[in-house]
This record gives C-alpha cells, structure tokens and sequence, in this order.
C-alpha cells in the first residue's frame, strides 16, 4: 500500500512537471516565432532539440536536463521494474532481467555511496532481488547470490535479499552460509513464512542425508566396533570444520574492520571505495599470489640444495672409486674367517651358519628364560577354556574375537521393560500400550573386552487417567475408560549403545489433550514425568544386558 502510494504521488509530481515543460517549450516557440518576424531567430528549431535531449531508448545523456531530474529517474525505473514483472509472469526471464537492470542502473546515479533516499532504496532493492530470482530460475546460482549481496550493502537488515542469498547458497550447496541468512532474516522478522519453510526444508534435507550414511554405515559396520570408530570419525571432523569455520568468520570481521577504516579514510577524502566483497577479493588475490611466490622460492631453493647434495655424492664416489683402484684388495691380506665376517655371516658355539649381527644367549640368560620349546595345543587350550568358559566359547579360546547375535533377546527384554514402565504423581497415573520395536543387537568379546551393541527404534502408546486416589500404588488398572483425560503416542527413534549417559531422544505426539484447567499439567506430566520414567526403564535394559552377558 505504501508503495502503491508513492507510484500515485511520483506519477503526479511528473505529470505536473511534464504540465509545466509544455508550457515552457509553447512559450519558447511563440517567442521564436516572434523573433523570426524580427529575424533574428535561430537556425535551430525547439523541436529538435528536445528531441536530442530526449533519448527514446532510455539512456541518460551528459550534462544537465530532463533526464538527470530525480523524479523522472524514479519513474523511470518504477516504468522498468513494472515491464520486468510483466516479461516475468509471461515467462521472458531475459526481457525480464534486461528490464530489472536498466532499472538498477538509473537508480545508482542517485545511490552513490549508499546515500540516497529510503524511496530510491527500497525501489533499488525490490529491482535486485527481483534480478535475483530470475537468475536463479535461469540456472544462475552464482550470479543470483551476488545480486543479494548488493541488496545487502543498501540494506543488511533487508528480509527477502537475505531470503534470496540464502535460496542461492543452497542451490550452490553452501548450506551454512544458507542457514546463516535465514536464521539472520527470522531475526528481522520472525513471523515470515517463506523463511520459516526453507529453514524447514534444509533441515529436513540434511536429516535425511545424515540417516542415509547411518544406515549406510550401519550396514557396512553393523555388529562391529568398527562403526563406533566411524562414529567418533565423523565427530572430530564435524568439530574440525566448525573450528576451521569459526577461524574464517574471525579472520573475516578482521579484514572488515580493516576495510571500514579505509573506506571512511577515503570518504573523508571524497573518494569512492570499493564494496566490502570486491575488496577482500582483491585481497585474498594478493595473498593467494604471495602464497604461490613463495613456494615457488623454496620449491627453487629445495632443488638447488638437491642438485648440491647429487653433485657432492658423485664426487665422493669418484674419490672412493680411485682410492679402490690405487689400493691392494682386502682379501689379499685379511684371512678367510675374516672375509666371511667382513661379508656379514659367521659360525655359533653349535656350528651353524647365522647372521653377524645374531647375538647368541649367555648360560645364565637362558636359564632365566626357561624352556621356550613349542607345546602341543590340545593341552594349552583345556586349561585356557576352563579359565574363560564364561566369556569365550571353546573354539575361541584364545579370546581373539567372538560375536554373537542377540537381537531375539534385546528385544524380547526391551519390549517387557517398556510395557511395565509406570509413571505417577499424587495427580495423574500414565499406562502403556501398542509397542512396536524394531532393529537389532549383538554382543562380542575382543581380546577378554565385552562389547554390548544395540541399536532400535521403539513407539508405543500411551493413557493418562485422572483423579488418582490414595491408593495409587496398588495393582491393576488405575481407573475406568471414563477417567481417561488425555492420550497419546510416543517415539524413541534411537535407542543404541552410541547414546551417552541414558539420556535417549524422546518424542510425544498428543492424540487427545485435557481440556482446561488441566492442560498445562498433563503437557508438563508428560514432557517430564512419562519420558523419565521412559528413559528409566530402557536403563534398566541396558543393565539386563549387561548382566546377562
């Protein structure tokens, strides 16, 4: 409506001036006609001066006149933006984008420095924004991120510039940088639903390429110490990149600093200055060159100490070869026990032919050692499997890895802990009902080591009834189908031996709620009461596991 308006007054304010230069060109042309009669009017007619001053293509011309009034170059550009939506809702994308920028183009004479009015502004970012969109539909990611970002330097608290960049970081497949001005537009305005749903829709992308690889992973590792190794692989290179990203953003709001106390140097100066990303750019360009010199340099200075390195082994070689040539041979002179030495064998105390460099054991030191001689297996593993008949199985003696399947008995003793969770107060009493579990488990032994590995996914239903008498701790059924206040349905989506200190995700969903004034407290029993007590009993499976194995 506000800019509806503004149309309305800049479509007046024109006409009026239009009004006023038509009287003036009849005026001028009266008068001319006067002067002809006197002669002393010009060979040049009105008419064609106008016409010169006029360009019907839309391009501003040099000096002062029409053209670089404010108000005509506002409508001008509203003209534009109004062809671009017109080219845009038929489908022409390019006379679209051609429109939008002729639009930007007129609007930056009266911009520059970012000092024009809130009216030139705001025109100039619905122009950017609009060009932003169009190449992303064009397939443009790159060039529809840039755009943006102009918008951004005329106003970084703009909502759908930010919405803009942030659809284009996706489409280029920076979904931090896309997530980063989406959660900076719901800042600005939190009720925008466009921005809520592309949030929504990048969180939901990510969660299903991160269970993707677990799955993945899973199958690959499943039963395997080795998955819990990827695991932890992926934590330290999850926090490594968010170090790495955090270093990036410090480093970045130092060369902004930077480049805001140049830029107010320059303007101070009346000097235009380049944006903030064209200078850092062109700086990280340089430092980029810088890089490449310098190792460029010590790549020279390493081949030159290589080439000195390969010249002064020659030379030795050289010299060793003469002192060879002028000398008398070794074997002339040494004695044939020497020569095999000096060729690396030798004789032990027992007359075998070893290494020179074997070390034969002293009396003492075998004495010490005792008798290393080889022993049949048979009699080495009875007394090993009686020692670890608890852990190992007979085949597996030694205990170098045994595994063994448990899923039947994980979710047998799973199912019964969930089914007879109870969770009450002095107000409310909650029943279980309708469980479902699904996954696997196994236990496996490495080197004496238990390793207890389970990973399920369990929903079940759930009551809740009121009034609870005093007696609430009794057995049977806490009260009548006609006491039920509300009910619903619960999820644990991973209930896995990866999850630390028992604390397992817990999802409820209402199917029926209280009425008031028990809403608040039903909402609280639940979110509290009836997950802990949840989460008590799959502890309790872990134990049972634990001890049975």
């Amino acid at each position: 409506v506000t800019w509806k308006k503004y149309e309305l007054k800049v479509t007046s304010v024109f006409q009026n001036q239009k009004l006023e230069m038509q009287q003036e060109v009849s005026h001028s042309l009266s008068t001319e006609a006067k002067d002809a009669t006197d002669g002393t009017c010009s060979t040049a007619s009105p008419a064609s001066s106008i016409d010169e001053k006029d360009d019907d293509n839309g391009h501003e011309e040099s000096g002062t006149g029409p053209s670089d009034d404010p108000t005509e170059l506002l409508l001008r550009a509203t003209n534009h933006k109004e062809e671009g939506n017109a080219h845009f809702k038929s489908g022409q994308l390019s006379k679209a984008s051609k429109s939008y920028r002729q639009g930007t183009t007129i609007l930056k004479k009266l911009n520059k420095g970012n000092t024009g009015d809130d009216q030139v502004k705001f025109l100039l970012i619905t122009l950017q924004t609009n060009m932003s969109m169009v190449c992303l539909k064009q397939n443009k990611p790159r060039q529809s991120r840039d755009l943006a970002s102009a918008a951004l330097n005329v106003d970084r608290t703009h909502v759908k510039a930010l919405y803009r960049r942030a659809a284009a970081h996706r489409k280029l497949g920076d979904v931090d940088k896309a997530k980063d001005d989406l959660k900076t537009a719901l800042k600005h305005d939190p009720e925008n639903r466009e921005v809520k749903r592309e949030l929504l829709a990048i969180k939901k992308e990510e969660k299903e390429k991160s269970e993707k690889e677990k799955r993945a992973l899973k199958g690959m590792f499943s039963g395997s110490f080795l998955y819990e190794d990827k695991v932890e692989e992926e934590k330290r290179k999850a926090e490594q990149k968010r170090l790495k990203k955090q270093e990036e953003e410090e480093a970045k709001k130092k060369r902004k600093m930077e480049w805001e106390k140049l830029r107010d140097e320059r303007q101070k100066d009346g000097e235009d200055f380049l944006s903030f990303e064209e200078w850092d750019k062109k700086r990280r360009k340089q430092e980029e060159d810088e890089k490449k010199k310098l190792k460029k340099e010590q790549e020279e200075r390493r081949k030159k100490e290589q080439e000195k390195r390969r010249m002064e082994r020659n030379k030795t070689k050289t010299s060793n070869i003469s002192c060879k040539t002028n000398s008398d041979s070794d074997e002339e002179i040494l004695s044939e026990k020497e020569v095999a030495m000096l060729r690396g064998y030798k004789k032990t105390t027992d007359g075998r032919t070893t290494s020179y460099f074997h070390r034969e054991l002293s009396e003492g030191e075998k004495a010490l050692i005792g008798d290393i001689t080889p022993q049949p297996l048979a009699s080495s593993l009875a007394g090993s499997a009686a020692t670890n008949a608890t852990s190992a199985s007979a085949w597996n003696a030694a205990q170098t890895w045994e595994e063994k399947n448990t899923t039947d008995w994980c979710s047998s003793c799973l199912k019964r802990r969930l089914e007879n969770t109870t969770a009450t107060t002095t107000i409310f009493k909650a029943t279980f009902y309708k469980l479902d579990i699904k996954g696997d488990a196994s236990f496996a032994t490495s080197s004496g080591r238990k390793r207890y590995i389970f990973d399920f996914h369990a929903s079940l239903h759930f009551k809740i009834f009121i009034p609870v008498t005093a007696d609430v701790e009794t057995e049977g059924p806490p009260s009548k189908d006609s006491d039920l206040i509300a009910k619903g349905h619960l999820t644990l989506p991973d209930v896995s031996s990866t999850v630390d200190n028992h604390l397992y995700e817990v999802s409820l969903a209402w199917k029926k709620m209280a009425k008031d004034p028990w809403v608040e407290k039903v909402r609280d029993f639940g979110e509290k009461d009836i997950v802990q007590a949840v989460r008590g009993s799959v502890k309790s499976f872990v134990e049972d596991f634990n001890a049975h194995y």
